[in-house]
Parts: C-alpha cells; sequence; structure tokens
C-alpha cells in the first residue's frame, strides 16, 4: 500500500475492484508461533468501490475479540472502539494509485483536509526542491578521504552520513572523485591522474552493470553529478530514524547517497528545519512510510514528497524566528533548543479531531527538541577508506553480557575462542544506531542488508527468513525483498 513498487498493484485494484477491509495486525500477535512481520488482512471484491471499513488491531487483541468485531461490522454503528480495536467505516476508498497511507480514521481525514487546505513540501512556487545523494556503484573507489593523486578539481567534498551524526555539520574528510562536469562526463585523456587512478580500479568499475550499458564511459558513477547543489546550502536528512534530523549543510558539498537533501529559493532553511522537527510532518511521514519495528520512520524521497506544510506567506514572522530559533544547534553543544521553548506555531491534536492550525498561542508539544548528542547514537556499517567496515553493534544487548558506556573507545583486546585458540578484536566505537533498538534480529537482518547494498559493499542483496512448520518464507525489510533483488539482478546482464 505504501512502496512504490506496489504502483501497479493499487491501480489494478482501483480499477476493477473494491476495497471492503482493510485490518492492521502490525501490533497484534496475529500467529500461532512468534514471528517477526507486519500483518494485515484485507479484502477485496471484484465491484464498484462501496464502504470500506479500516480496523486497527492493538498488542492486546486476542482472537476471542474477533467476534465482537464481526458484529460490529454487520451493524449499522459507524465506529467501534475498545481498548484492543480501533475501526470505523469510510464512505469511500482511495481512487488513485498513489501511496495508500496508514493510520486512524481521524489521521486519514486529517491527511485528506491537508491536502485540500496546504501545498507540498516540494514546491515549484517556493522553489523548494528535494531528492537523494548520487549513488556510485562502487563507494570504496568514488568516495575516499586523505591524499589521492588525481586532478584538483575532481575532489568535490562531500557531507556523508557521519557528518551530520552529532546534529550538526562536521565535515569528516570524504571527497567524491568525479568524473562530471556541469556540461556532462569529463574525457579521461584530458585528465591523466583521474585516468590511472580509474584504470587501477577497472575491473571492479568494469563489472558494474551501469558500467556495461555505457559501453566507453564505464567509468561514470550510477548518477550523474547534480552541480547546482554545489552552489546551494541545503537541509540533509537521514533515512531510518525514530524521528526526523534535518542538519543544515553551507554550499560547496555533495550529498551522499544515504542522505535526502532540500533545498529552498523561498524558506529560510532554519525555519524549514524547525518545521520539518514538528509532530505534524512526522505524523504524515508515519502515515506514508513503510515503517519498521522499534517505531523507526522512512524518510525517503518519494515520502518526503508527500508531505504538506503552510505557505510560508501564511506563517507569521516573528513564527517563522521562533522555527528557526527552534532548530538551530546550541553552540558547541549540538543540541537543539528545548521543544517546549519555541513550538508557537504548530499545536497538533492526536484525538479524534486529529486538527493542526496555525496558532499565536504557546503550545507544549509542537516541535521536539533535537538530540543532538544523545549517547545512543552510533554509526552502523560505515565504509572507512581502504580499510574494514565499523561494526557498532550493541554488544551489551546479549543476556549475561554488561553493556559498554557509549563514547568511548575500547582498547584492542582478546576474545577466546570455542577451541581455546584466542582472536584478536579491532575494538568498540561509540554505540549502536537506535534505528536498531526493540527490534529482532531478522528486522536487523534487513535494515544491515539495505546498507551494505546501498554502501557499495554488495552489488545485490535479498534478505529472507523461512520457517519449517508449516514450511514458508517471509521477508522482514521488502526494500531488500525479492522484487528489488530479482530488478538488480536482471539489470546485471542487459
Amino acid at each position: 500500500m505504501r512502496n512504490a513498487y506496489g504502483r501497479a498493484l493499487r491501480a489494478k485494484v482501483v480499477a476493477g475492484f473494491s476495497v471492503d477491509d482493510v485490518i492492521v495486525m502490525h501490533d497484534a500477535d496475529a500467529f500461532e508461533s512468534e514471528v517477526s512481520a507486519y500483518p494485515a488482512i484485507t479484502v477485496i471484491s471484484k465491484r464498484s468501490q462501496g464502504t470500506a471499513t479500516i480496523a486497527k488491531a492493538g498488542e492486546g487483541f486476542r482472537a476471542s475479540q474477533t467476534s465482537a468485531y464481526l458484529r460490529w461490522r454487520d451493524s449499522a454503528e459507524p465506529r467501534l472502539t475498545t481498548a484492543d480495536l480501533e475501526a470505523t467505516v469510510l464512505p469511500s476508498w482511495h481512487e488513485t494509485s498513489d501511496v495508500w497511507p496508514d493510520g486512524s480514521p481521524a489521521v486519514i481525514a486529517w491527511l485528506e483536509r491537508l491536502e485540500e487546505t496546504m501545498p507540498l513540501l516540494e514546491d515549484a512556487s517556493t522553489g523548494t526542491r528535494l531528492g537523494i545523494g548520487i549513488a556510485t556503484g562502487a563507494d570504496r573507489i568514488y568516495i575516499r578521504s586523505g591524499p589521492v593523486d588525481v586532478e584538483p578539481d575532481r575532489l568535490m567534498p562531500m557531507v556523508t552520513p557521519d557528518a551530520i551524526r552529532h546534529g550538526e555539520f562536521r565535515f569528516t574528510g570524504e571527497h567524491l572523485i568525479s568524473p562530471w562536469t556541469a556540461d556532462g562526463l569529463v574525457q579521461l585523456s584530458d585528465y591523466p591522474k583521474l585516468a590511472r587512478y580509474y584504470e587501477r580500479e577497472a575491473h571492479q568499475l568494469r563489472s558494474r552493470s551501469v558500467a556495461k550499458r555505457s559501453g566507453p564511459h564505464w567509468y561514470r558513477t550510477i548518477d550523474r553529478q547534480n552541480f547546482s547543489l554545489l552552489q546551494r546550502e541545503m537541509l540533509v536528512m537521514q533515512d531510518m530514524k525514530a524521528e526526523a534530523t534535518p542538519v543544515r549543510v553551507p554550499a560547496g558539498y555533495v550529498p551522499h547517497h544515504n542522505l535526502y537533501w532540500i533545498v529552498s529559493n523561498t524558506w529560510d532553511l532554519d525555519a524549514l528545519g524547525g518545521l520539518l522537527l514538528s509532530k505534524v510532518v512526522e505524523k504524515q511521514v508515519e502515515a506514508y512510510c513503510v515503517k519498521m519495528r522499534g517505531g523507526t520512520l522512512r524518510f525517503q524521497a518519494q515520502v518526503l514528497r508527500k508531505v504538506r506544510i503552510p505557505h510560508i506567506h501564511d506563517i507569521d514572522s516573528s513564527v517563522l524566528a521562533d522555527l528557526a530559533t527552534a532548530f538551530r544547534p546550541v553552540i558547541g553543544i549540538g543540541q537543539r533548543v528545548p521543544p517546549c521553548v519555541h513550538s508557537r506555531w504548530i499545536r497538533f491534536h492526536a484525538d479524534e479531531s486529529a486538527t493542526a492550525h496555525a496558532s499565536g498561542g504557546r503550545s507544549a508539544g509542537g516541535l521536539r527538541g533535537r538530540p543532538g548528542t544523545d549517547p545512543r547514537r552510533g554509526r552502523v556499517l560505515v565504509p572507512r577508506q581502504g580499510g574494514p567496515v565499523d561494526a557498532r553493534a550493541d554488544r551489551g544487548s546479549r543476556p549475561g553480557r554488561p553493556a559498554r558506556h557509549s563514547g568511548q573507545r575500547e582498547a584492542p583486546g582478546r576474545l577466546q575462542h570455542a577451541r581455546g585458540r584466542r582472536v584478536g578484536t579491532r575494538g568498540i566505537f561509540g554505540a549502536p544506531d537506535p534505528v536498531f533498538d526493540g527490534t529482532s534480529y531478522l528486522d536487523r537482518m534487513g535494515i544491515i542488508c539495505e546498507r551494505i547494498r546501498d554502501f557499495g559493499l554488495y552489488d545485490l542483496t535479498w534478505a529472507i527468513a523461512a520457517t519449517s512448520d508449516p514450511i514458508d518464507f517471509y521477508e522482514p525489510n521488502p526494500h531488500v525483498g525479492w522484487e528489488r533483488f530479482a530488478t538488480d539482478l536482471t539489470e546485471s546482464f542487459e
């Protein structure tokens, strides 16, 4: 319902079927054995669309309660609310193949009102655009830190996830070794040092599917570099986070492909950043994205393009100033101003009315503080030039193993092998990424598979789990599911 690759199926349903029931059971114990899954029951029929019943089962929902739901469904009551189930009858269903948002009936109604009254975040009238950073297909080669023997104008400073993990931008020294100019690909004959550098890595570069399709331009990256971004200050955000984490970056930097960027001709970026920290925006992202376990949200471009915000001219200048102040880091600390201080603009009520409106009064819950130096935040699977990968795993999460203090480097030591041989360890740095908090091992496998593919460590990844009784399989993360794997595999042979 909320993935881009489901558009064709949604179009088929809208064109010739009626969605009668949708029962979301992500939090319910839906199976006889404990499994990590996101179950839902969807009932469609071959007829014109009529009313649609949507329900959300809570953690305490049990099979014995289904009879009460079925009795309500056959009644004329428009709504059912219990401790473990919320259901309502909608007059119709979504009419397009666009993403079908998730949420309570009140949230769905609120989203519809936003669509009618507010412009999109990406808006031509304000010159606000967003996108994802450059994909290279071989980060180990194209993204380097330290001295590299190429022409100086081929080194483009990059903003990477590690550069913003403290809640403010701190350049970490990575550069894109770029084959691009504003007019297109360079001719290697004009850049002998760059040519020698790429030739040393020619075997890996030529093995990429994009290189096989590009003939003599085998040295190109997957994406063309967007040179207009070098002239712009921007906000950048990471994808999988429990909450929005926008960071302002000065002009002159190329965004990494694990970051999403936002630029605007009209908005003050600090004010826009404060707005992105709001519960109003988070609630929209939560409705449109594919949520991971543990409350992790996906701040992808396809999701951010669905977000609605007020037009800048409809917001009082003093409120814009407060939003900007709420966003800015405290100098030397990297944390946001406390959320209760600057939140005059937004009041969001997650009750039945689910309203959001401009307000001149104070609100205690409109903006959240930005967790700049939260010690739980760390880096996971960040490739380093010419070396292994930092695996900042939560070693303290296993039974019988004490938690280690975050932010401290553990001295290199030795571990006792099961057979008595002692093996060396490289040490542990920082602390686990909060995206793993509250997730199962299978969820973590899906996250890691997606990251090692996106970082360029592997070209293809597919996360799949199997059960023996009954024999079956399921995928913990649709972004590394069979659909994406099959597409990547097919492209590699083209």
